[in-house]
């Protein structure tokens, strides 16, 4: 076991936390999957709308390969596909029939598995749509069967801010998490890596994982990132090296799926933001709308609605659907207008990393932030602090300039195959040029991967 306390990261002091507490979400009259959520893939209809389709049935396949294929998550007909720019297919919408009709894969106990073969394992997950859970590093791609992984990584528990209680996923499945990881045992010749907080008490099923390296990471976020663990533990290379990742969901759906020999897409989902008047974790499927998450328990006024964390997730309408690796929702106040001189006040309610608000020396509050970047984009200023918020031997600052100069060797040089969007946040969150770090690190990534 590999014990890691990372000095360096930044917990923002954000109110709206979930609670504990797990209720059972109202059932969705429509589910969608989103392919643009399946990065580094083109992919093309296999069902069309009017199509009876079952839980595990195909609805995409990956255009380089008809074998690797993206599934329903419920039973019904294909309502609909939207198409958005030199259409691409933005969402794939099933209305439910409110049944359980799901296609049927090979079930087998928890000893059979650790002595299936990689080929066969590998067809299974790719015949129903379960290989889509993993991504792979460099470049957070979604799998592809051709690039096999050197090791898999798990991350058990989530720093960012208002982020899901993990633990809350996996009681009462532990048997499905075991078996979801010795099914990643059979997807590699590597290890199976799993990180577990270091503070407090993890869940048994993460700590008492068997079959698995277990690494203990403490400190402030990012220190839950999966890229985090990586760097510390068995850092990526190069664009060759690859390694794959998955979230605790996604081991139990894994494990699931080879037990009964069905895809069960349910999952827990945390509702958190000051603009959701209740707060708390929900029982859902993949994909699920909004409209059945939240309940209309939100606040009044103009809201902005977040697939995934304030930090990293996307922003989509109030009818729009859960992304597919998400499992959180926010919701946060829209700042409809400029605050008047807001620099100039003693701002006892709001935060700054630069202590220039005074509720930066009052520990253990918590602030409400609506969505203002309270100030203008400008030239990067060099502060200097950034690399005090990445525990990765990497230079944010000079790595944002090479991507913008399009060097793909300095790129390399800096360690742009170590990072994705997620990792260099908090830069975005401090910096006080409002710099883009997430959407310029992908922009990078991209250019490498046109370039070859």
């Amino acid at each position: 076991m590999g014990t890691f306390h990372l000095s360096r990261g930044y917990d923002i002091p954000l109110a709206g936390e979930p609670e504990s507490t797990v209720v059972d979400a109202a059932k969705p009259q429509t589910v969608a999957i989103c392919p643009t959520d399946f990065l580094g893939l083109k992919v093309r209809p296999v069902a069309d709308v009017g199509d009876k389709v079952k839980v595990g049935s195909p609805l995409v396949s990956n255009k380089e390969d008809d074998s690797h294929v993206f599934t329903s998550p419920v039973s019904g007909t294909v309502k609909e596909i939207r198409r958005g720019a030199r259409r691409v297919i933005t969402h794939v919408v099933i209305e439910c029939d409110g049944g359980n009709d799901a296609v049927e894969f090979g079930s087998y106990d928890s000893a059979k598995i650790a002595s299936l073969s990689r080929e066969s394992v590998l067809e299974q997950v790719k015949a129903s749509g379960m290989l889509a859970i993993f991504r792979e590093r460099p470049f957070n791609f979604t799998a592809r069967p051709s690039r096999p992984p050197r090791d898999i990584f798990v991350s058990t528990f989530d720093t960012g801010p208002l982020a899901p209680d993990l633990r809350v996923l996996v009681e009462g499945q532990e048997a499905a998490f075991q078996a979801g990881l010795e099914v990643c045992r059979r997807l590699t010749e590597g290890d199976v890596h799993v990180g577990v907080v270091g503070v407090g008490e993890p869940h048994p099923a993460f700590a008492k994982a068997q079959n698995v390296k277990i690494h203990q990471f403490s400190g402030a976020h990012p220190a839950g990132n999966v890229g985090v663990h990586i760097h510390h533990v068995a850092p990526v290379k190069g664009r060759n090296d690859v390694v794959w990742t998955l979230n605790v969901a996604g081991v139990l759906m894994l494990g699931r799926l080879f037990l009964t020999g069905k895809v069960d897409p349910s999952l827990i989902v945390a509702v958190t933001g000051t603009g959701a008047s209740v707060r708390q974790h929900v029982r859902t499927v993949q994909g699920a709308p909004l409209s059945a998450l939240l309940g209309g328990k939100v606040e009044a006024g103009e809201l902005r609605y977040v697939s995934g964390g304030p930090l990293t997730g996307a922003k989509i309408s109030a009818d729009d659907y859960l992304r597919f690796y998400d499992l959180q929702v926010t919701v946060l106040p829209e700042a409809t207008e400029a605050e008047f001189i807001g620099w100039m006040l003693p701002g006892g309610n709001k935060d700054s990393w630069f202590r220039v608000f005074l509720g930066k020396v009052m520990g253990g509050k918590r602030f409400t932030k609506d969505t203002r970047l309270a100030g203008g984009h400008r030239a990067m200023v060099w502060t200097g602090h950034y690399e005090s918020v990445t525990p990765i031997d990497v230079l944010p600052g000079f790595l944002y300039k090479s991507i913008r100069a399009g060097d793909i060797e300095e790129m390399e040089g800096l360690g742009i195959y170590e990072v994705v969007e997620e990792d260099v946040a908090l830069c975005e969150y401090i910096c006080p040029s409002k710099t883009d770090f997430q959407a310029t690190l992908r922009r990078g990534i991209d250019l490498i991967d046109k370039e070859g």
